[in-house]
């Protein structure tokens, strides 16, 4: 047995209140459905510990680069002094 309902809403169309008629079916199944969404849906615990877990990941992703951005830089700056070293190295071994 098919129920309608008369509803009033707002028309899309400008008119500020129209009645029109709705399947009490698709208007239950939306009202189901949009409960076993909020039943699935993350509770505020799980989303600050998901957030927390994610932030974490990302500090130590920065922590990680910015060690090795480090080390980088460290390695241009002693370039000259392990350059000289090598230099001063291989002339000691071509005066022999």
């Amino acid at each position: 047995m098919r129920v309608w309902v008369l509803k009033r809403g707002i028309n899309p169309d400008g008119d500020s209140s129209y009645t029109y008629f709705e399947d009490f079916r698709l208007e239950r199944t939306r009202h189901l459905s949009n409960g076993v969404n909020f039943l699935s849906q993350e509770s505020w615990p799980e989303r600050i510990r998901n957030w927390l877990i994610r932030a974490g990941i990302f500090s130590v992703i920065i922590f990680v680069l910015s060690v090795i951005f480090m080390g980088f830089i460290t390695a241009l700056y002693l370039l000259p002094i392990w350059g000289s070293i090598l230099f001063a190295y291989w002339l000691v071994q071509n005066k022999k």
